[in-house]
């Protein structure tokens, strides 16, 4: 009666059952087999509304708006058009208007042995892992070594002690196998992201900011991937929890991704006005986006590689191959859309890494940036109408698209919204930069203003006090304005159109003002807790924790082979799990792909700086 419509059966069992030949049989004439498990998906495509003769009504209204799982165990010698066909006609002799349909039947023979492109990518990879291993025994090697010498020098020379040191510094810093080594080095990179030293430059609410927003993700994907991707016992009061209010943060969580479109804006906005007060307005834009790029890509590829290839022989569960599709099967096809970050345009149904949309617009406004940021640099008369111009644009574009093809303003979580008309709005709205370009620009926008004032700013009280309430008035109703919908009432076109057009501006508007008022001396407490110092060194796993993080679930959810209920206690252990093994996950990688191509990247850029100098 809550939907309970899934029967997953033994599939360890099954998959471990191998045939033994009866007595008296030789082995030439008996056919051997292991198990095969198969998960046939029931849906209903009758027209009438009278249940059939024996089926309860409430339960022929959960039968018929579910779609009911019944796990099975054949031989290995079956194909799953056999099963597909058998099955089906088993149903049809229960029940008018069913069909099922069997995508995958999984045995216990994924042997990675067989697979040339694994073992390669395999290769590169272990590859990689032992050159970042091989640089770090060096660099400490070399170390130990320059330490030894400078103990044994300064017996020598007691009086040039100091200019010894800065010659034999000197000497390692310009010796290029020397900074490839130090670039690559574990140790040098782990200091690196545990510093938690600051500069009075620094803006340090943006670590806390940053750090919150993923967890925030991440507890948003922890709940949202687990009514996609794990076998809970109860679907109706899965489907129900969306219209609780407590829980509007997550089923509205969309918004975490446009704080890290403010942040972007923002940062390229501040940090290239003033790298063109020092050029006095050069700009080279060859490595300003071979900058964005070289720090973006490594990694991401590096994901994409292990997942196209590699993660299909980590796990196995009665829907794994479902659960990681689009990482493996999308991922195969559609890797070079990445590459080239175009996979939120082309082919974005069958898009690789889906989560990375964000990355490709991330760069696409990176991209056009410039066009904002230098009429901005030469004035306001030049900047201001630039600005108005995009803002224009996209808040006109977004709300026309969302209005006029009758789409939602959110991505609603539950089914008041059809699938085909939630994945149109994901494709023409929800991934492009054109609709997403809001909160970016709102952060140029306050990137400038904090240009033009980084001191502190006098204001008088009354306007602190109003500036944070309309801040917190602005961003709780853009949280909770969805509320209504996942309560069942579905707004008009107007409001769609409004609501998508403005809401994210807004929000960005809203975390304007908290990142003014803190940097200009009004952020209290608020200051305090976002500049915490154990933010830094997490925020710089936010990228790493971003893309690796929906990887990991499909992995934990996709080999669960039994029924779960959706307990409060279940979910916190799933979010906080989540939360572990990402952060744990994401310190690895950076320390192997991130951090090192990040080095590598000043080593090119001194060459550069010197080869123009000469």
């Amino acid at each position: 009666m809550e939907g309970s419509v899934v029967f997953l059966g033994f599939y360890s069992e099954c998959v471990t059952t191998t045939a033994i030949p009866p007595k008296n049989t030789t082995m030439e004439d008996f056919l051997l087999f292991r198990g095969k498990y198969c998960l046939p998906t029931l849906s209903f495509a009758g027209t009438t509304s009278t249940p059939p003769q024996g089926i309860p009504g409430p339960s022929y209204t959960v039968l018929s708006s579910s779609h009911p799982k019944i796990g099975l165990c054949i031989p290995s010698t079956c194909s799953v058009n056999d099963v597909s066909l058998a099955f089906n006609l088993a149903v049809s002799q229960v029940a008018q208007g069913w069909t099922a349909s069997i995508p995958h039947c999984y045995t216990h023979e994924n042997v990675i042995s067989d697979d040339a492109a694994a073992i390669a990518v395999m290769t590169v990879l272990l590859a990689v892992v032992c050159l970042v291993v091989i640089s770090t025994v060096l660099d400490m090697f070399i170390h130990e070594v320059w330490e030894i010498n400078l103990r044994l020098r300064r017996k020598q020379i007691n009086g040039s002690l100091e200019i010894l040191c800065d010659q034999q510094d000197q000497t390692n810093t310009d010796n290029k196998v020397i900074q490839v080594l130090r670039a690559l080095s574990l140790k040098r990179n782990a200091q690196k992201l545990l510093n938690t030293s600051t500069s009075e430059e620094s803006i340090d609410i943006l670590h806390g900011i940053r750090f919150l927003t993923i967890v925030w993700i991440i507890t948003g994907h922890s709940c949202s991937f687990a009514v996609q991707w794990l076998f809970f016992k109860g679907g109706v009061n899965m489907k129900n929890m969306s219209r609780m209010f407590w829980i509007q943060p997550l089923v509205n969580g969309t918004l975490s991704v446009d704080t890290f479109f403010f942040l972007s804006g923002f940062l390229v906005t501040l940090l290239t006005l003033k790298q063109l007060t020092k050029s006095e307005g050069k700009l080279p834009l060859a490595w300003f986006y071979f900058h964005r790029y070289w720090r973006m890509t490594p990694l991401m590829m590096a994901i994409i590689a292990f997942s196209a290839v590699l993660l299909r022989y980590v796990g196995e569960g009665p829907a794994w191959l479902d659960t990681i599709i689009m990482y493996d099967t999308w991922c195969k096809k559609n890797w070079w859309l990445n590459a080239l970050y175009l996979h939120n345009f082309i082919d974005t149904s069958n898009m690789c890494l889906s989560h990375t949309w964000y990355s490709a617009v991330d760069f696409q406004l990176y991209i056009i940036s410039p066009l904002i940021i230098y009429p901005l640099y030469r004035g306001l008369r030049w900047g201001l109408p630039v600005l108005l111009g995009f803002f224009i644009a996209t808040t006109v574009s977004t709300g026309v698209i969302t209005g006029t093809q009758h789409l939602p303003p959110i991505p609603v979580l539950n089914d008041a919204i059809p699938t085909d008309v939630l994945a149109r709005f994901s494709s023409i709205v929800y991934i492009k930069p054109y609709c997403r370009a809001g909160p970016y620009l709102v952060g140029m926008a306050l990137g400038y203003i904090l240009f033009k004032f980084p001191s502190d700013v006098v204001l008088k009280k009354k306007y602190v006090v109003l500036g944070w309430c309309l801040a917190a008035t602005c961003n709780i109703l853009v949280l909770y304005g969805m509320w209504p919908v996942y309560r069942g009432n579905l707004p008009s076109d107007l409001s769609s159109a409004m609501y998508s057009a403005l809401a994210r501006t807004a929000w960005a508007v809203g975390l304007a003002w908290l990142t003014f008022a803190c940097k200009v001396g009004y952020g209290g407490f608020i200051k305090t807790f976002l500049s915490w110092r154990a933010f830094i060194p997490l925020s710089r796993l936010t990228y790493s924790a971003y893309l690796i993080h929906p990887v990991i679930m499909s992995m934990i959810y996709g080999v669960q082979n039994v029924l779960v209920d959706a307990t409060f206690s279940y979910t916190m252990y799933l979010i906080f799990g989540n939360l572990l093994t990402t952060f744990i996950l994401a310190f690895i990688l950076s320390l192997i792909f991130e951090f090192p191509f990040a080095g590598l990247e000043k080593i090119i850029l001194k060459r550069r700086k010197a080869t123009e100098r000469s």
